[in-house]
């Protein structure tokens, strides 16, 4: 029996480190970020600021969030 391919993994995949420190920073697995009953918008916001931080010198959350004002 044919094995099914494997997904490959593009750019927009996070990094195992990234998912690590997401993790870390909120103590609690990425998968929550599902859960509507939990405030969620810091984390989703974090989450631009890890792919950001991949090409930013030197970057820090709250500058990537002053950069970034929310939406009207």
């Amino acid at each position: 029996m044919a094995k099914a391919a494997e997904p490959k993994k593009t750019e927009d995949d996070f990094t195992l480190r990234e998912m690590i420190e997401y993790e870390t920073v909120f103590k609690e697995p990425l998968s929550e970020i599902t859960n509507v009953d939990k405030p969620r918008m810091k984390k989703i916001a974090y989450l631009a600021y890890l792919k950001a931080a991949r090409k930013a010198k030197n970057p820090t959350f709250d500058k990537y969030l002053d950069g970034h004002p929310s939406p009207d």
